[in-house]
């Protein structure tokens, strides 16, 4: 496992972030991908931003609370996707990635459980 992930890990189970399913950051609930992404613009100086692009899909999430990364003026993230510069720097596959998604988003664990599952498997 990479620092950065262990950061990552010891972020979630820090008791900062309140758990949340299906988006990555939404009315401030963090799914897992949401606090690796948190932790990856807290690093890189980058902002989390409501959607502005004007799209119907932009304001009907921006009303939601749903919120995109932006990183070095661009909006790198997709609204629930984790962007591959982030997964690498975290050191994860996509493997992972649909595990933690599983983990999270479908099973419902708690960020303890799925952090022990990702220190037996990367």
């Amino acid at each position: 496992m990479n620092d950065n992930l262990s950061k990552c890990i010891d972020a979630a189970n820090s008791g900062d972030y309140q758990q949340g399913i299906t988006y990555l950051n939404r009315n401030g609930k963090f799914d897992f991908l949401g606090v690796i992404a948190d932790q990856y613009i807290k690093e890189k100086d980058g902002q989390w931003i409501d959607p502005d692009d004007g799209s119907m899909m932009g304001k009907s999430l921006s009303q939601d609370g749903v919120k995109r990364i932006r990183y070095l003026n661009e909006t790198v993230s997709k609204i629930s996707m984790l962007d591959y510069m982030i997964c690498e720097w975290a050191g994860l596959t996509q493997e992972h990635i649909d595990l933690i998604i599983s983990l999270n988003d479908r099973e419902r664990k708690s960020f303890k459980e799925i952090s022990e599952k990702l220190k037996d498997i990367v």
